[in-house]
């Protein structure tokens, strides 16, 4: 004899024992229902107003067992993501130790060889973020006491174009005149 259990769109299960269908039918059935639970499960979660409209028909301790229910088995999935995480990682782990043994290389040489990168590396970031390294100012005009540095790149800043227009020259403004080097 077999029992299968069919929720239907009331609040309780509907629980059918028959006699004639072998435990093969009976698991096929099982599975049949639990695929429609599933998408109709689905469905109510996809449409916030069907899930409201369905929630209301439920009594508030129905509701929180539901509740209950899916953060346990919300918890249970994090556990085990978590836990294949931590075997993808060790998996990983072995094998760069292998690689590592295989070489005849030293964790030590990875970050001697990670530590000579440093202006390389930070140049290649900076290309990759679109961005450009600061430039030193070439530049040093003083004033009324203030300090105003240019790098001589692109548009010159008003104060030093006003000293420009006055019929003084670049070089007058240079932090480091050519000699001095």
């Amino acid at each position: 004899m077999a029992t299968l259990i069919v929720i239907l769109n009331t609040n309780q299960p509907v629980e059918y024992t028959h006699t004639n269908f072998s435990e093969a039918q009976y698991n096929q059935r099982v599975k049949s229902t639990r695929k429609y639970s599933m998408s109709t499960f689905r469905e109510l979660l996809s449409s916030k107003t069907k899930l409201k409209a369905d929630a209301r028909k439920l009594a508030i301790s129905e509701l929180e067992k539901l509740i209950k229910a899916l953060n346990e088995v919300l918890a249970a999935e994090k556990t085990k993501a978590a836990k294949k995480e931590e075997a993808a990682r060790a998996a990983n782990i072995r094998k760069i130790n292998q690689l590592l043994a295989e070489t005849g290389l030293d964790p030590e040489d990875l970050k001697k060889q990670k530590a000579g990168k440093g202006k390389a590396a930070a140049r290649t970031k900076a290309k990759a973020k679109g961005k450009r390294a600061k430039v030193k100012p070439k530049y040093r005009l003083v004033v009324d006491g203030k300090e105003h540095l240019w790098s001589g790149r692109g548009r010159a800043p008003r104060v030093f174009q006003a000293h420009l227009d006055a019929g003084n020259t670049k070089e007058s403004c240079l932090i480091e005149p050519a000699g001095t080097k």
